[in-house]
């Protein structure tokens, strides 16, 4: 038994909900994340939420954007990548990349494209490729797996790396925020 004290005046129901969210953040936030990036990774504070990709078996995939063509009428952006991404037949596909002040963009609705390297998104936001910049970086994969959600814990730069270290960001931790002590 771990007893928390709260520094604020409050309500039982309210002392409830922080307990429960502390008891399910020692149980649920347990997978850990260190890594390096560039300096992008400045643009991350404590406790913001980042997408981790990984190159675990059946979580999602990551590549680079070699070339993004623009559909107005269908409302598409057609994205050809640097590798060949596994498509799972009956589920559904999204993609994110990174923009160029090193942020990442909100999951897009993702179908196979006419050759193994092309992905095609519904979106009109296009992502910028260009020659005197490196390439924007992709996330793909199914919905439910295309990243591993996390919270940054730490972050230090050193040169011109930054090293993050980040923890799962798991949704069961705000079960109880809503709910009723009994």
């Amino acid at each position: 038994t771990k007893k928390v004290k709260f520094d604020a005046a409050m309500t039982r129901t309210q002392a409830w909900r922080l307990g429960m969210r502390e008891r399910a953040r020692l149980e649920y936030r347990r997978t850990r994340f260190q890594f390096q990036t560039e300096l992008a990774g400045l643009n991350s504070s404590y406790m913001s939420r980042c997408a981790i990709a990984t190159d675990v078996p059946g979580y999602g995939q990551s590549a680079w954007v070699m070339v993004a063509r623009l559909d107005e009428q269908a409302g598409t952006v057609t994205l050809e990548v640097s590798e060949e991404f596994d498509w799972v037949d009956g589920a559904s596909h999204v993609i994110a990349w990174r923009e160029p002040n090193g942020k990442l963009t909100s999951p897009f609705p993702a179908q196979p494209g006419a050759t193994p390297f092309e992905v095609v998104a519904t979106t009109t936001q296009v992502p910028t490729v260009r020659d005197d910049m490196e390439p924007p970086f992709v996330h793909f994969g199914t919905t439910e797996n295309w990243s591993w959600q996390a919270l940054v814990k730490e972050i230090s730069p050193e040169g011109n790396q930054v090293s993050i270290s980040a923890v799962i960001d798991d949704p069961r931790v705000y079960d109880h925020d809503d709910a009723v002590p009994p």
